[in-house]
């Protein structure tokens, strides 16, 4: 009798997991989707994505779902031999509908609905820093300025706090932690030269 291993080592790091974004090959990725926003509030996940990789893995291996082993990178993985569902043509009943906000608890799971839901009117990430200003720091009477909290901030560029942390110290921002506050104006700044440095970087790939 073999006992089972786990492994601790996060394998997606592409923020939130939705359809489109995760390895439909890989088993602890091939179930992630399924897990975010389901019978949750207050956030799209409730524990460390490590432990919904665990549950991903653990129902390819009960489920029988058919696995190959490969070398990638020198090291022997497993992949699933096709995306769950291809081969037999199954169609989704449900689709995962993301959080416009994080900062309302009412809405920050975001929600699943049925397939002929319409989608949501896109948000630009200015209307999406908008929001996130302090509420606190709108008080003009007090001259406060607005800000916005680096946690947020990153979210809203789809960035982990180390990629924000080093874009920021080029901004004149150093040592940045999740809770420092960033003056609205320089956030939209560097919002402005993000988007201008991915859309050249898209235009590069279409060329």
């Amino acid at each position: 009798m073999s006992k089972i291993k786990h492994s601790y080592e996060k394998s997606f790091k592409a923020g939130l997991p939705v359809r489109g974004n995760v390895d439909p090959l890989n088993p602890r990725q091939a179930f992630l989707p399924f897990f975010v926003g389901f019978i949750v509030k207050g956030a799209p996940l409730i524990a460390d994505l490590v432990y919904y990789e665990e549950l991903s893995e653990h129902l390819v291996e009960c489920l029988g779902i058919p696995t190959e082993e490969k070398v990638v990178n020198g090291k022997k993985v497993r992949r699933l031999l096709e995306p769950i569902g291809e081969s037999q043509g199954w169609e989704p009943r449900r689709k995962y509908i993301p959080p416009h906000t994080l900062l309302d608890k009412r809405a920050a799971a975001g929600k699943w609905v049925t397939m002929d839901e319409p989608e949501p009117s896109p948000e630009s990430i200015s209307d999406t820093l908008n929001r996130m200003v302090d509420a606190n720091s709108r008080t003009a009477a007090e001259g406060i300025p607005a800000f916005v909290l680096v946690k947020d901030f990153r979210k809203a560029l789809n960035l982990t706090h180390a990629q924000a942390k080093e874009l920021l110290k080029g901004w004149g921002v150093p040592n940045a932690t999740p809770q420092t506050k960033i003056d609205k104006g320089l956030a939209m700044r560097i919002v402005a030269h993000v988007n201008r440095l991915r859309n050249a970087h898209q235009d590069e790939e279409t060329a």
